[in-house]
């Protein structure tokens, strides 16, 4: 089957598709939308795709490139959104407003402003941005950064909505999750023949070129696992994501299970010493601990005589380097990103536990 075909077997529930009458839609716009400006934007788009595509029908039945840009000669780089933008607000409306749920190829293949931002439309959607706000701080609490926090669910969660053709939160399910993972790996597949995403490419000077399709997976699972552990931790799940579930203990943990008796003492100390007397902010100390969960796992399975820190040496330093670089993200399997892999060696090299106060090589 090709990853087009299977693309085409995640839909959302059928409903009828038709257009909403333009009074109907007017008035909606003018109860909602502040901007006079912006308020004739949206009508002037709703007459020009109502004018293109009188059958809404025909355009999902469309093939994908046309309805991805509503405009001719689109230039990659210029307007990345190609045109397609102006249209995602009428859609967003038929979505959340009306149920006419929107299909992944769509939604996996184009960019578009949030519909948990309501400076436009205040609400009119329908979603709770409370409550997407409440899920961006357990996040937070559960090990991400504020922004990082937010960025991952906006995505994820977003799209979820869009193709069920309903804004309750609430709703979402593991079934959600899985099938936008099956839209995500199919629509992968898809992009290794067929660039769909070129419009939304952006030069990366001084930088090698990427796999696009490897980069848009690794970008998208990592997005979606940060679903997984929300919806997970606040119990609307049942299914623990890969790896830790325990991400909101991380303060009771701070040593890795496989660290020999002193350097776990050595490790938990010096944590939890820049955690009491906020020396970092707590994210900085998580960060770091991680680092050093990647040192004490590389030593126990290659060095498990080393049951001291004072004990490394340059060899072991250069050894470890070699090691990380061969390492792969646990959550998509790529390799570590060369930022990733330089975060670990920066917090490592300057900030050795062998200097934590209150330690002594005999401890260490």
């Amino acid at each position: 089957m090709t990853a087009a075909a299977q693309l085409a077997l995640v839909r959302p529930v059928e409903v009828r598709r038709e257009h909403v009458d333009r009074a109907t839609y007017r008035a909606w716009i003018w109860q909602h939308v502040p901007s006079s400006s912006v308020r004739s934007n949206r009508l002037r788009v709703f007459d020009e795709f109502v004018g293109r595509w009188p059958r809404l029908e025909d355009w999902f039945a469309a093939p994908l490139r046309q309805r991805l840009l509503d405009q001719n000669d689109c230039v990659r780089g210029q307007h990345p959104h190609g045109g397609a933008s102006v249209v995602m607000p009428y859609l967003s409306y038929l979505s959340l407003v009306l149920g006419i749920g929107l299909d992944y190829e769509l939604l996996l293949a184009r960019t578009f402003a949030s519909p948990f931002t309501d400076s436009v439309h205040r609400g009119g959607l329908g979603v709770d941005v409370g409550l997407f706000g409440r899920h961006v701080d357990r996040l937070t609490q559960l090990g991400y950064s504020p922004t990082g926090a937010r960025h991952q669910l906006l995505w994820p969660l977003g799209r979820m909505l869009l193709h069920r053709g309903d804004p309750n939160l609430g709703a979402l399910t593991m079934a959600d999750l899985d099938e936008l993972r099956a839209a995500v790996e199919a629509f992968t597949a898809r992009l290794r023949s067929e660039p769909l995403r070129e419009f939304y490419a952006r030069p990366r000077a001084g930088r090698p070129p990427q796999d696009p399709a490897k980069a848009y997976f690794a970008t998208a699972i990592a997005r979606l696992h940060a679903a997984q552990v929300l919806l997970f931790h606040i119990g609307q799940v049942d299914r623990a994501p890969t790896g830790r579930v325990d991400a909101g203990s991380w303060t009771e943990h701070l040593a890795p299970a496989a660290a020999p008796p002193r350097i776990r003492a050595v490790i938990e100390r010096y944590l939890r010493l820049h955690l009491d007397a906020n020396l970092d902010r707590p994210q900085t100390v998580r960060h770091f601990r991680d680092a050093l969960r990647r040192l004490v796992e590389w030593l126990a399975a290659t060095h498990p005589e080393i049951t001291n820190l004072s004990q490394l040496g340059r060899e072991h330093a250069e050894e470890f380097l070699r090691w990380l670089g061969a390492q792969t993200n646990q959550h998509t399997g790529v390799p570590l990103t060369l930022s990733t892999r330089r975060s670990v060696v920066t917090l490592l090299a300057p900030r050795s536990p062998r200097r934590c106060p209150g330690s002594s090589p005999n401890t260490s």
